[in-house]
């Protein structure tokens, strides 16, 4: 009777471990998005996608498979006229060719964000899967409900475009990674890891700190010589005092914080120097009175934020603002082939030739002399 009874609980567990799924090779997974949705997706049938909202199409570039994309928006597809246009954004600049040869999705751009994604166009595409950039879980429920399609947002953390070593921007290219079975996205996280890393440590071997303030940085197009950061990831990891307090955010400084904060050093988005340029006039004499401007010490870089930010040129910025802080540490650096390097690790190709030749690049990374500028 035992015997039996043993036999009988035996064949008993062995038939629920056979009725048990087998997962092994399953293409069913369970991400969170950057707005904390759960989201389960079956990668195996993820053959058609489309990213809306300002940088979605950029994340996805550095770390997604860009053959199944099926429409992109006007503002990555050189049609019309756009804030962006004449601003290098190296994920466009590359790709140009490409992304013009497919259909629209929408507008994009400033629009766009005012007033949602073009479901109609977006639906059109008969998308599989949506990465989106729209902040608004409502926008993306919509999107859902029109297309049938899954849904992820794609965040870029605080301060989005000006602080470029946050968890937003990584939860973002590890679940590109894990849809696509990928290590791209993981691989930029490391070398932007590592890079933090080079700069934290040439900057602490240096008890001095220097102030700056940077100037003209894009938001939604080119901005005022107050347009700054209070979190911008090139002062704070070269260890960089930054005349505009955190509480400023991707914002505006007041005309007479500047003036106080009186930097030692001037960096000036390149993307914004046309809008210095109009306003020269009026602020001529408040510049002139800062220290950065008589010692001579206003330095141009590349845009950071053109259509949300450049996380790759942000990370140039990096080392640009390194090397003039620590000028020792750069004896034989180029510029240039570090944002060569930077973007072929991005994006898979150099890009410096095209970004510096961007008329909103004006040249690319300089020393520069207002009044000389500004005369010509």
């Amino acid at each position: 009777m035992k015997k039996i009874k043993f036999l009988f609980l035996a064949a008993t567990v062995l038939s629920l471990v056979g009725c048990q799924p087998n997962n092994e090779g399953s293409d069913a997974i369970t991400i969170i998005d950057g707005l904390g949705a759960e989201i389960e997706i079956d990668t195996s049938k993820i053959n058609r996608v489309v990213c809306v909202g300002a940088g979605a199409l950029r994340l996805y570039s550095y770390a997604g498979d860009l053959s199944k994309l099926v429409g992109v928006e006007d503002v990555d597809r050189n049609v019309g006229t756009n804030n962006f246009e004449n601003a290098p954004r190296p994920y466009y600049d590359v790709n140009v060719d490409y992304f013009a040869s497919l259909p629209s999705i929408g507008a994009g751009g400033p629009a766009a964000n005012r007033t949602g994604p073009n479901y109609e166009l977006v639906a059109a595409a008969h998308p599989d899967l949506i990465f989106s950039q729209f902040n608004n879980a409502n926008i993306n429920k919509q999107l859902e409900e029109k297309t049938g399609a899954k849904v992820v947002f794609l965040d870029y953390g605080a301060n989005a475009g000006t602080a470029i070593f946050n968890d937003g921007i990584k939860q973002s290219l590890r679940n590109i990674d894990k849809i696509f079975k990928t290590k791209k996205g993981e691989e930029i996280i490391t070398y932007m890891e590592n890079a933090k890393n080079e700069l934290e440590n040439i900057a602490n071997k240096y008890e001095n700190k220097q102030t700056a303030y940077v100037g003209c940085v894009g938001n939604w197009g080119p901005q005022s010589i107050y347009s700054t950061s209070g979190d911008y990831s090139p002062f704070e990891v070269n260890g960089v005092i930054n005349v505009a307090p955190s509480s400023v955010g991707h914002g505006t400084l007041s005309k007479e914080s500047l003036i106080n904060g009186n930097p030692d050093k001037i960096f000036i988005d390149a993307g914004g120097l046309n809008k210095l340029k109009e306003e020269y006039a009026t602020e001529k004499t408040t510049l002139a009175a800062l220290d950065a401007v008589k010692n001579g010490e206003v330095y141009l870089e590349m845009p950071g934020v053109a259509y949300m930010g450049n996380i790759e040129t942000m990370l140039v910025n990096c080392y640009y603002v390194s090397s003039i802080m620590y000028p020792n540490e750069y004896q034989s650096f180029d510029i240039g082939n570090k944002y060569d390097e930077i973007t072929t690790k991005f994006l898979g190709k150099a890009n410096y030739d095209t970004a510096k030749n961007k008329p909103l690049s004006f040249g690319g990374y300089q020393k520069v002399n207002l009044d000389e500028l500004f005369s010509e």
